[in-house]
């Protein structure tokens, strides 16, 4: 009688496809030469190989269908965090899992385009702070000149002429924000915007020194010699540029719903 262990695995393989087909043990055994007894115990076997290996495929299927999902996962947070305006927007995190996320990224998408506009947007990231810092302490020292001995809040004042500064700088039109006043007990509290100047309630002519003052700097700080506008405006556009390009790039990638290549911790 034939040895189990001489059966070679592509013809229990047939075994089992030609009896899934509806032939008989009997046939099959004729056919092959062999002991019916010999063909049912390869077609048990070839049946438990048939059902590791779809196992296998399974979990195979489901571990790359994870790990697809874990990169476009990351991918997504990267994207949204370049892009948002709030430096305090949640990112991708810094645990071991993303960090190796993130690298097995790069593996995946090889997009120079896209990694060279993620590094020029970090860098005019920084760049912008350190640049509304710069002007927070220019604006600060022309306060203190022009408002001495006046009553007023320095953050408040500061605060707003920093804020025409940067959004005159992004484009938007500054004249829709109005000074407005509360009264209380006699005095006069001065607003611009939502922004408080004078500190708590003065003198209706104080109020105006604080107003005529206030309106003059703006003027000088946005005017068409203004350094700081030409230069934050310059920064703000490449960012601009470099965020485009980066959700341009990423939703292209998201888009396809399969990052191509292989990283060190694909499944297999």
């Amino acid at each position: 009688m034939p040895n189990i262990s001489k059966i070679a695995p592509a013809n229990r393989k047939q075994w089992l496809v030609d009896f899934d087909n509806g032939k008989a043990v009997i046939a099959i055994a004729k056919e092959a030469g062999r002991t019916s007894r010999t063909v049912q115990d390869h077609l048990a076997r070839a049946r438990q190989e048939r059902e590791f290996h779809e196992v296998r495929y399974g979990l195979i299927r489901d571990a790359y269908r994870d790990h697809q999902k874990d990169l476009e996962e990351v991918l997504g947070q990267l994207r949204d965090q370049v892009l948002s305006a709030d430096p305090n927007e949640p990112g991708p995190g810094d645990d071991t899992r993303t960090t190796l996320l993130l690298e097995s990224l790069k593996t995946h998408v090889k997009n120079k385009k896209l990694w060279q506009a993620v590094d020029v947007a970090a860098k005019l990231h920084d760049r912008r702070e350190t640049l509304e810092e710069h002007i927070r302490e220019d604006i600060e020292a022309k306060v203190e000149t022009a408002f001495e001995g006046a009553e007023i809040s320095l953050e408040g004042v500061v605060e707003s002429l920093k804020y025409l500064v940067t959004e005159n700088a992004g484009g938007r039109d500054m004249s829709i924000i109005e000074y407005k006043t509360d009264n209380e007990n006699g005095g006069t509290r001065l607003h611009w915007g939502y922004t408080t100047l004078t500190k708590g309630y003065v003198d209706d002519g104080k109020s105006e020194d604080v107003r005529v003052t206030h309106e003059s700097m703006m003027k000088a700080l946005i005017g068409s010699d203004s350094n700081w506008v030409t230069t934050y405006r310059e920064v703000d556009q490449q960012l601009k540029d470099a965020k485009e390009t980066i959700e341009m790039e990423v939703e292209a990638q998201l888009l396809r719903h399969l990052l191509p290549g292989r990283c060190n911790i694909c499944p297999v």
